[in-house]
Protein backbone atom coordinates (compact mmCIF):
# COMPACT_ATOMS: atom_id res chain seq x y z
CA UNK A 1 0.00 0.00 0.00
CA UNK A 2 2.76 2.00 0.24
CA UNK A 3 1.76 5.93 0.76
CA UNK A 4 -1.42 5.40 -0.19
CA UNK A 5 -4.64 3.50 0.97
CA UNK A 6 -7.94 2.74 -0.76
CA UNK A 7 -11.23 2.25 0.48
CA UNK A 8 -13.86 1.17 -2.17
CA UNK A 9 -17.53 1.49 -1.14
CA UNK A 10 -20.75 -0.01 -2.56
CA UNK A 11 -24.17 0.73 -1.70
CA UNK A 12 -26.83 -1.57 -1.43
CA UNK A 13 -30.20 -1.07 -0.05
CA UNK A 14 -30.04 2.22 0.56
CA UNK A 15 -32.98 3.17 -1.35
CA UNK A 16 -34.96 0.01 -0.27
CA UNK A 17 -34.08 -0.15 3.63
CA UNK A 18 -32.22 3.14 4.17
CA UNK A 19 -29.21 0.93 4.43
CA UNK A 20 -25.64 1.16 3.86
CA UNK A 21 -22.78 -1.59 4.08
CA UNK A 22 -19.14 -1.77 2.69
CA UNK A 23 -19.95 -4.71 0.12
CA UNK A 24 -17.10 -5.08 -2.05
CA UNK A 25 -13.59 -3.34 -1.92
CA UNK A 26 -9.82 -3.86 -2.64
CA UNK A 27 -6.29 -3.78 -0.73
CA UNK A 28 -3.48 -2.63 -2.77
CA UNK A 29 -4.12 -3.50 -6.12
CA UNK A 30 -4.61 -6.97 -6.42
CA UNK A 31 -7.05 -8.23 -3.57
CA UNK A 32 -10.48 -7.77 -4.16
CA UNK A 33 -12.95 -8.33 -1.13
CA UNK A 34 -16.81 -9.14 -1.72
CA UNK A 35 -19.53 -9.69 1.14
CA UNK A 36 -20.55 -13.34 0.65
CA UNK A 37 -18.53 -13.61 -2.13
CA UNK A 38 -20.34 -17.19 -3.41
CA UNK A 39 -23.84 -14.97 -4.14
CA UNK A 40 -21.99 -11.71 -5.00
CA UNK A 41 -19.34 -13.03 -7.96
CA UNK A 42 -20.44 -10.06 -10.44
CA UNK A 43 -18.57 -7.38 -7.68
CA UNK A 44 -15.83 -8.30 -8.82
CA UNK A 45 -13.03 -8.33 -11.62
CA UNK A 46 -10.25 -10.42 -10.33
CA UNK A 47 -9.40 -13.49 -12.83
CA UNK A 48 -11.50 -11.91 -15.93
CA UNK A 49 -9.56 -11.04 -19.13
CA UNK A 50 -7.39 -8.16 -20.41
CA UNK A 51 -9.55 -5.44 -21.04
CA UNK A 52 -8.42 -3.65 -24.28
CA UNK A 53 -8.16 0.06 -22.34
CA UNK A 54 -5.64 -1.68 -19.81
CA UNK A 55 -1.88 -1.24 -19.75
CA UNK A 56 0.04 -4.03 -21.01
CA UNK A 57 2.52 -5.18 -17.78
CA UNK A 58 2.46 -6.93 -14.96
CA UNK A 59 -0.31 -6.28 -12.88
CA UNK A 60 -2.67 -8.19 -15.40
CA UNK A 61 -6.46 -9.34 -14.10
CA UNK A 62 -5.16 -12.68 -13.87
CA UNK A 63 -3.05 -11.19 -10.71
CA UNK A 64 -6.02 -10.33 -8.78
CA UNK A 65 -7.76 -12.95 -6.79
CA UNK A 66 -10.90 -12.44 -5.00
CA UNK A 67 -11.84 -13.47 -1.34
CA UNK A 68 -15.25 -13.35 1.21
CA UNK A 69 -15.04 -10.02 3.11
CA UNK A 70 -15.40 -12.14 6.03
CA UNK A 71 -11.94 -13.47 5.51
CA UNK A 72 -10.02 -10.81 5.95
CA UNK A 73 -8.74 -11.27 9.21
CA UNK A 74 -7.12 -14.48 7.74
CA UNK A 75 -5.38 -12.58 4.91
CA UNK A 76 -4.58 -9.14 6.06
CA UNK A 77 -0.86 -8.68 8.10
CA UNK A 78 -1.18 -7.69 11.40
CA UNK A 79 0.29 -4.15 10.21
CA UNK A 80 -1.81 -4.14 7.02
CA UNK A 81 -4.71 -4.78 9.12
CA UNK A 82 -3.95 -1.83 11.67
CA UNK A 83 -3.25 0.31 9.46
CA UNK A 84 -5.93 -0.12 7.39
CA UNK A 85 -8.15 0.02 10.85
CA UNK A 86 -6.15 3.53 11.83
CA UNK A 87 -7.35 4.72 8.55
CA UNK A 88 -10.91 4.19 9.19
CA UNK A 89 -11.15 4.87 12.90
CA UNK A 90 -8.76 8.46 12.88
CA UNK A 91 -10.11 9.93 9.31
CA UNK A 92 -13.85 9.85 11.13
CA UNK A 93 -15.88 12.32 13.14
CA UNK A 94 -18.98 9.64 13.43
CA UNK A 95 -19.77 8.06 17.03
CA UNK A 96 -21.52 5.44 18.71
CA UNK A 97 -24.31 6.42 20.90
CA UNK A 98 -27.69 4.91 22.59
CA UNK A 99 -30.53 5.23 20.02
CA UNK A 100 -33.46 6.38 22.36
CA UNK A 101 -36.42 4.88 20.91
CA UNK A 102 -34.89 1.40 21.03
CA UNK A 103 -31.75 1.43 23.42
CA UNK A 104 -29.37 0.04 21.04
CA UNK A 105 -25.94 1.32 20.39
CA UNK A 106 -26.32 2.76 17.13
CA UNK A 107 -22.74 5.10 15.07
CA UNK A 108 -24.21 8.98 14.39
CA UNK A 109 -22.79 10.60 11.95
CA UNK A 110 -22.25 11.21 8.32
CA UNK A 111 -23.76 7.91 6.71
CA UNK A 112 -20.42 7.06 4.88
CA UNK A 113 -18.50 7.03 7.99
CA UNK A 114 -21.00 5.24 10.06
CA UNK A 115 -20.91 2.29 7.35
CA UNK A 116 -16.96 1.94 7.59
CA UNK A 117 -17.04 2.10 11.12
CA UNK A 118 -19.67 -0.89 10.91
CA UNK A 119 -17.46 -2.57 9.12
CA UNK A 120 -14.64 -2.37 11.15
CA UNK A 121 -17.07 -3.47 14.25
CA UNK A 122 -18.22 -6.70 11.73
CA UNK A 123 -14.95 -7.39 10.85
CA UNK A 124 -13.98 -7.66 14.80
CA UNK A 125 -10.86 -4.89 14.83
CA UNK A 126 -9.64 -2.88 17.40
CA UNK A 127 -12.55 -0.60 18.72
CA UNK A 128 -12.53 2.73 16.81
CA UNK A 129 -12.33 4.84 20.36
CA UNK A 130 -8.81 3.12 21.19
CA UNK A 131 -7.57 3.39 18.03
CA UNK A 132 -8.34 7.15 17.81
CA UNK A 133 -6.87 7.33 21.41
CA UNK A 134 -3.24 6.05 20.35
CA UNK A 135 -3.32 8.23 17.42
CA UNK A 136 -1.16 11.46 17.44
CA UNK A 137 -3.91 13.62 15.27
CA UNK A 138 -1.58 17.05 14.17
CA UNK A 139 -4.69 17.89 11.88
CA UNK A 140 -8.34 17.25 10.70
CA UNK A 141 -8.99 18.92 7.51
CA UNK A 142 -13.07 18.68 7.29
CA UNK A 143 -15.30 17.31 4.76
CA UNK A 144 -14.84 19.65 1.65
CA UNK A 145 -18.35 19.30 -0.46
CA UNK A 146 -15.86 20.64 -3.31
CA UNK A 147 -13.46 18.08 -3.06
CA UNK A 148 -15.80 14.90 -2.02
CA UNK A 149 -12.91 14.13 0.28
CA UNK A 150 -11.69 14.87 4.12
CA UNK A 151 -8.22 14.14 5.97
CA UNK A 152 -6.43 13.68 9.11
CA UNK A 153 -2.59 14.18 9.24
CA UNK A 154 -1.08 11.83 12.35
CA UNK A 155 2.19 11.43 13.79
CA UNK A 156 3.62 8.46 13.46
CA UNK A 157 6.98 7.37 14.72
CA UNK A 158 8.70 7.24 11.32
CA UNK A 159 6.73 10.31 10.54
CA UNK A 160 3.79 11.92 9.48
CA UNK A 161 0.83 10.06 7.70
CA UNK A 162 -1.70 11.93 5.53
CA UNK A 163 -4.79 10.04 4.97
CA UNK A 164 -7.57 10.86 2.71
CA UNK A 165 -10.86 9.41 2.82
CA UNK A 166 -12.98 10.77 -0.25
CA UNK A 167 -16.82 9.93 -1.71
CA UNK A 168 -17.15 9.39 -5.02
Amino acid sequence: MANSSVICTDKTGTLTHNIMSVVAGSVSIHAKFVRKLKDNQARTNANRSRSPHRSSGLNTPHDDFSINQSMLNTILSWPLLSLFNAAIAVNSTAFEDEEKETGKCVFVGSKTEMVLLNFVKELGWVDYKEMRDMAMVVQMIPFSNKWKAMGVVVKTKHGFHFRVRRTL
